[in-house]
């Protein structure tokens, strides 16, 4: 499917979502001219979806307590209908690397409570994905060295 134009919506904290958000518009920049990348927000202020299939609409954020973030999921509501547009989502999930041994990380619910949204908003969803990026959340683990961080994000 050749897109006219990709926008691609995120949300990050620590700059993990973010970090994935430009890897996906820069592949996207090699062969769509029209690509955006917003942060979610209150001021972001999503266009009405226009040219069906011709148009993806990709939702990046974080996955929290197992789900997505309220930002995330109060952005998706807020979207205009989708009129056919095409959609994807995309969280980020605390993957792990003790030694040699890489340990997926668990988005629950995330991408699929956000496809939801966008499909019940007349978007065609596309994917659903979760992809593994250092784990952050050191009330669990101590923090990663860089070297086991650089892995993870490899």
């Amino acid at each position: 499917m050749a897109y006219q134009s990709v926008d691609i919506f995120f949300m990050s904290g620590t700059g993990n979502t973010f970090r994935a958000a430009r890897v996906f518009s820069e592949r996207a920049a090699m062969s769509v001219a029209g690509v955006s990348l917003t942060p979610m927000g209150k001021s972001a202020r999503p266009r009405p979806a226009a040219g069906g299939p011709s148009r993806l609409v990709l939702l990046a954020c974080p996955t929290h307590g197992f789900t997505a973030p309220w930002l995330a999921i109060w952005f998706a509501l807020r979207l205009p209908d989708g009129r056919g547009a095409h959609a994807a989502t995309l969280v980020t999930r605390a993957g792990t690397k003790f030694g040699r041994v890489f340990l997926p990380g668990w988005d629950g619910t995330a991408a699929y409570l956000l496809a939801l949204v966008l499909f019940l908003k007349v978007y065609r969803v596309r994917g659903a994905m979760g992809i593994d990026m250092p784990s952050n959340w050191l009330a669990v683990h101590p923090g990663f060295k860089r070297t086991n961080a650089e892995a993870i994000i490899a």
